[in-house]
């Protein structure tokens, strides 16, 4: 039985994009999907009344940001601000079930904090000339679908009809699906890269086991940035930071850095947090010749065409050392915190016979790590590489002490695999053993 789709707002500057909403309008009343039209202009209104006049928008962001009325950019961030909390606020009150934001430049602009700051899971488009641009600061790193009209909103024609009738009938379908996580299973993050992937998809297979629910992110800079937004919005029960190469971007210089705030989530959030040095061996960069010439000395792979991985110095690995250590002491429940280090490589390319295998460097990590992390967060050295079944065996260990420390099951959890069971349910792969 399909579910009637939920009211959908549709928000757009009326005196300029009315036209193209009365097609969304027109193909959302074919489709019996209801909506809640959001005036976000500055002038009067064409084709379209609004069900939220611009003016109660406008008051409504002036309250949040405490402003008096202004012109202007100043007033474009009253409405950008006013759409935002009606969003938010109507979202929680179960009144609408998704944001459809037309718009250009400007438009776009003004739905960018409501588009950003609605969680994973609600459905959200952006129908804007500018979606072939970097978008990233218009929408964040949520699930937001982007669809380009190809022509300008302006002058109309078949074209642009046809798009946004496909458009509102994308979103009709979207919120007729509501967003549930599996079951009622409480979720885990675990971050990935493609020279850990084999260790990730051993800890997913045991997190799995367990009976809890995985989101893996890919540790590109954006992924690691979507894991942290999901801890804030309290989506993510625990995290397996397996994959932190983010943190050596920052330190190092590379292009897939997630910021200078990486880990905190997690940390200011008290959740059980198990921390892995994976592909910390590595510093991201597009092609070759973005690569600094100070580094050119370093070990380099191609990883592809728009891709040159830079195998990251010992001082690098330091400093990534002493930010993990500053994170952690700051930590809201420190006791729910672990690190698992393999002592004989950090990802695929940090093995023997390997471009990047250079043991001194990751030594240099670890000893750095053990000397700054805050007492009572142990540093478990395990003697495997990354890859192997013992250190996936190792961690899952550490994960399930930590989760227990936070009265952390899910509904169907049973007892926690050991770690030797868990090395054999995941990989055939080394033992090892391990120094603390």
């Amino acid at each position: 039985m399909t579910t009637p789709p939920a009211r959908l707002a549709v928000a757009a500057t009326l005196d300029t994009k009315g036209p193209a909403v009365r097609v969304v309008l027109d193909e959302l009343r074919r489709r019996g999907c209801p909506a809640l039209v959001v005036d976000t202009g500055t002038g009067a209104p064409r084709a379209v009344v609004p069900d939220i006049a611009a003016r109660q928008v406008e008051r409504i962001g002036l309250d949040a940001l405490g402003a008096e009325p202004g012109t202007g950019r100043g007033r474009l961030a009253a409405m950008g601000a006013g759409l935002a909390a009606l969003v938010d606020e109507s979202r929680r009150a179960g009144s609408i079930g998704g944001l459809m934001a037309i718009g250009g430049g400007t438009g776009a602009g003004i739905c960018s904090a409501a588009l950003r700051r609605a969680p994973v899971g609600f459905p959200r488009m952006l129908v804007s000339t500018g979606v072939t641009d970097d978008v990233s600061a218009l929408v964040g790193v949520g699930d937001v679908h982007l669809v380009q009209p190809v022509v300008d909103f302006h002058g109309g024609g078949e074209l642009l009809e046809v798009v946004l009738r496909r458009a509102a009938a994308a979103m009709a379908a979207v919120v007729s699906l509501p967003y549930r996580p599996a079951g009622d299973r409480p979720q885990v993050g675990v971050t990935s890269f493609g020279v850990t992937e084999a260790a990730v998809e051993r800890v997913v297979a045991g997190l799995e086991q367990r009976g809890f629910g995985v989101c893996v992110f890919h540790a590109r800079g954006s992924g690691g940035r979507a894991m942290e937004a999901m801890v804030d919005q309290g989506a993510l029960a625990a995290v397996v930071d397996l994959t932190t190469t983010e943190l050596t971007d920052e330190v190092a210089g590379g292009a897939r850095s997630a910021g200078p705030h990486r880990l905190e989530a997690a940390l200011r959030a008290g959740i059980p947090c198990v921390l892995a040095p994976g592909a910390l061996d590595v510093v991201n960069f597009g092609p070759p010749d973005s690569v600094p010439e100070a580094l050119a000395d370093r070990p380099t792979v191609r990883h592809s065409p728009t891709t040159t991985l830079v195998r990251a110095r010992a001082a690098d690995g330091e400093a990534v050392a002493e930010d993990i250590a500053a994170k952690v002491a700051a930590a809201a429940h420190p006791e729910r915190v672990r690190v698992v280090v393999p002592a004989r490589g950090f990802s695929a390319l940090d093995a023997p016979g390997q471009p990047f295998h250079d043991p001194a460097a990751d030594a240099a990590f670890t000893e750095r790590l053990r000397r700054v992390l805050p007492g009572g967060v142990p540093v478990r050295v395990v003697d495997a590489h990354l890859a192997d079944g013992a250190f996936a065996a190792a961690l899952l260990a550490e994960f399930d002490a930590v989760a227990r420390l936070a009265g952390l099951a899910p509904p169907t959890a049973g007892t926690p695999p050991t770690a030797t069971t868990a090395a054999t349910a995941t990989t055939e792969g080394t033992k090892g053993s391990e120094a603390t």
